[in-house]
């Protein structure tokens, strides 16, 4: 199982999606998007889990960000 914790400099995601995860022959690439909406100024920290198949391969995760609302710094 892989844990993605979100973290956005000076905010907050509200939300985090995987959109795919590859598998190449010596990495996995997992790409999340991290949607930010509302006051992002809030103190928690959403995170998803992505579960996998046992594997000694490098995981590569990509995060493209999504906002909207009031994002505090």
């Amino acid at each position: 199982m892989v844990l993605i914790w979100g973290d956005i400099k000076g905010s907050t995601p509200s939300q985090i999606e995987v959109i795919s995860a590859i598998e190449y022959d010596d990495y996995i690439e997992i790409i999340t998007e991290s949607k930010v909406t509302g006051d992002a100024s809030a103190l928690s920290r959403p995170f998803c889990i992505i579960k996998t198949t046992k594997t000694h391969k490098k995981m590569v995760i990509k995060s493209n960000i999504s906002t909207s609302g009031i994002i505090d710094s």
